[in-house]
């Protein structure tokens, strides 16, 4: 007979047989618990990424990778090469003008340990980026007017340590005019929206982005 000191081993117990009731109920408590960690995985996926960018008119690869690594404040974040294919394309733009308001963007990553500042020189400056200290993928913008002809344009490190050993990195690059659809709102009275429909369409103001509304006489 089995003792404290000479349990029955448990591959020698009998099986058990839950009732049908019972093995109902532990089935739909697994499903629910399927569920809840399925909303919690969802709920963490990361969020979608903004649209592309519609209207773009980078004159480099917006894909490619700039460096401002061996930089001092001041100093040009392209290379000579292309600083002269930037200037070139952007007077090939028939909306480069000052004062035509843009928007820049681009993800940044950086192995400085404090804010570094980037951005167009002219006016004093535009379009001005502030980069976080050790940034990683992070997405900047800026929007402003333009404030410098294309054939003087360019976009500079212009605040920080000089970066002997470190890095900051552009990529990901969209540099546009201000959009309508952004700027504007043409459902406003006497207003409807431009024909024919073209999202890339530039302008910050309702007579560059909309069509008035003429009331039969």
């Amino acid at each position: 007979p089995p003792s404290p000191s000479h349990p029955i081993p448990i591959h020698h117990l009998p099986a058990m047989k839950l009732p049908a009731a019972a093995l109902g109920a532990l089935a739909a408590l697994t499903a629910e618990g399927a569920k809840v960690v399925r909303r919690t995985a969802l709920a963490e996926e990361p969020a979608v990424e903004e649209e592309s960018c519609v209207g773009n008119q980078f004159p480099l690869d917006p894909s490619g990778f700039y460096h401002a690594e061996g930089l001092a404040p001041g100093e040009d974040l392209f290379s000579t090469t292309e600083l002269q294919e930037f200037r070139a394309g952007l007077v090939d733009s028939a909306d480069w003008i000052v004062p035509m308001k843009w928007t820049f963007r681009a993800k940044v990553t950086s192995t400085v340990n404090k804010t570094t500042v980037f951005g167009f020189t002219g006016g004093g400056g535009y379009m001005t980026i502030e980069v976080p200290a050790l940034a990683n993928g992070t997405e900047v913008e800026a929007s402003a007017k333009v404030l410098s002809a294309a054939t003087e344009a360019t976009f500079a490190y212009r605040e920080g340590p000089q970066l002997d050993g470190e890095d900051v990195t552009f990529t990901n690059v969209c540099l546009r005019p201000m959009l309508c659809s952004k700027a504007v709102s043409c459902n406003t009275t006497g207003w409807k929206e431009k024909l024919p429909a073209n999202p890339a369409r530039a302008g910050t103001s309702l007579a560059e982005c909309c069509d008035e509304v003429n009331c039969p006489e």
